[in-house]
């Protein structure tokens, strides 16, 4: 049965595909050669309450909609939990090699059962023999990749078993990674980064973070669907109450995008959400969609409308999704749709954001969790809003989606996350510093990632 539901979702894409493929070749001119086309796909029945796109409604409405990040004093940004002060390090030892294999030896032996512990070790990332207060930024990026994965409504700490905080003890079952730890291991780069030490996996904290975030990776851990179809019937978000918002930039997109908001309870801590960007391909498809956003989530391949997508995990952290046009899982967004610039080393030069440095593929997994590195952004030059909200709430609900994320990264231990760079960022960088992996990659096909799985959805057991 899984089976051929799996061939009839592929079948189900592959109908758009050939279409695709033939819109790809003239995708920088869409604007010009799709526009009847797009406004006839955008075009419904029912209209929204943005009814029009028009200068004065949007600075109106840009005017009305505050920043929640910009605009938070330093102590109105604290909010929430207090982050948890750290223990000083500065005197601690690093361990030698065999102090380390000394310690996870005793350590195993203390349990009942082995099934299901590895060891994670940040040793070789240490700039001193004394001294590991600098390691925080890799345990917080180790802490934040295990919580991004986890289904446990329950932020899981790191459990250290040295006084330096270098070596750490993982349950997987407390990540509910039992099973997804098979996949991670068969990561190219696993052999060189893993040993045994006394019937104990031992990996290196830097290779575990790059390896969990590469997308074709993350896609089978968090199980996510084939088609948007497939993984909104598990998620079962209520268009009833979506949110609207029309905004003119973002800092991966090229054209404009309407980003949806519904709320989500899916257990664990109360508050959750789902958003969805809708992100267009031309100006001309971009003015029909602020014209009458309801009807995005039904539009056709030919409109070119790609998706990227933020939902609550049980802990107050976020898993992510990227739609391709035909609303196929994809592992990354097309290039002509968005850019990453933190990837420089794939060669991307039409960028989003110019810099002169170049810039790469907006990967699921590692783009999403390093772009957002506090929760929810903001949308950049916001003129429209619809739905069921308003200008004046819209401040509200993103700060509200903030700081649900905020309070979880605190709960990690590692201090105020907003006064603090991403940690995954730097931890991958480490990685490939480490190791020479220039990770440069190409663009992913139209099918590649949407057979991946069933489709049985991101929050299904694991």
């Amino acid at each position: 049965m899984r089976q051929n539901q799996k061939i009839l979702n592929l079948l189900a894409v592959s109908k758009s595909i050939t279409l695709v493929f033939v819109l790809l070749q003239t995708a920088c001119s869409a604007s010009a050669s799709n526009t009847g086309t797009a406004e006839r796909a955008l075009r419904s029945p029912q209209k929204s309450k943005v009814s029009s796109f028009d200068s004065e409604t949007a600075s109106e409405e840009a005017a009305a909609i505050k920043n929640p990040v910009a605009d938070m004093t330093s102590e109105e940004n604290s909010l929430g939990i207090a982050a948890t002060p750290r223990p000083d390090l500065s005197g601690e030892k690093v361990p030698s090699d065999v102090e380390a294999n000394d310690l996870i030896t005793k350590d195993l032996g203390k349990s009942s059962s082995n099934s299901g512990i590895i060891y994670v070790d940040i040793r070789h990332l240490a700039k001193n023999a004394v001294g590991t207060q600098d390691l925080d930024t890799f345990r917080f990026g180790l802490a934040k990749l295990l919580n991004s994965l986890s289904l446990n409504p329950k932020i899981i700490s790191l459990n250290p078993v040295d006084p330096a905080e270098t070596i750490f003890r993982v349950n997987l079952a407390d990540y509910t990674l039992a099973k997804g730890w098979r996949v991670i291991m068969n990561e190219k780069n696993a052999r060189a980064n893993t040993m045994q030490v006394g019937g104990a996996t031992v990996v290196k904290g830097d290779w575990l973070v790059f390896a969990a975030s590469r997308p074709e990776v993350y896609a089978l851990v968090m199980n996510l669907s084939s088609t948007v179809q497939g993984f909104e019937n598990q998620l079962k978000p209520d268009y009833n109450k979506a949110v609207y918002i029309n905004s003119l930039e973002s800092s991966v997109a090229f054209y404009g995008r309407v980003s949806q908001r519904i709320p989500l309870e899916i257990g664990g801590k109360p508050g959750g959400y789902y958003w969805r960007s809708y992100d267009m391909v031309g100006k001309a498809q971009q003015d029909a969609a602020f014209a009458n956003p309801k009807s995005l989530r039904y539009v056709t391949v030919p409109a070119l409308v790609a998706g990227e997508f933020f939902y609550s995990l049980p802990n107050g952290m976020q898993g992510y999704y990227v739609s391709g046009f035909a609303f196929q899982n994809r592992l990354d967004a097309q290039v002509f749709v968005a850019t990453d610039h933190r990837r420089p080393q794939d060669g991307v030069t039409n960028c989003v954001i110019k810099n002169g440095k170049g810039c790469g593929f907006v990967l699921n997994g590692e783009s999403c969790m390093t772009c957002h590195a506090n929760g929810i952004n903001n949308p950049g030059k916001i003129v429209g809003v619809s739905g069921a909200a308003t200008a004046d709430t819209v401040t509200d609900i993103l700060a509200q989606d903030r700081q649900r994320f905020v309070d979880a990264l605190k709960e990690m231990g590692y201090g105020d996350p907003v006064s603090m760079a991403e940690p995954i960022q730097d931890t991958l960088t480490a990685f490939k510093s480490r190791t020479g992996n220039k990770d440069k990659r190409v663009q992913a096909g139209e099918l590649e990632g949407s057979g991946m799985t069933v489709g049985v959805g991101p929050l299904l057991s694991r």
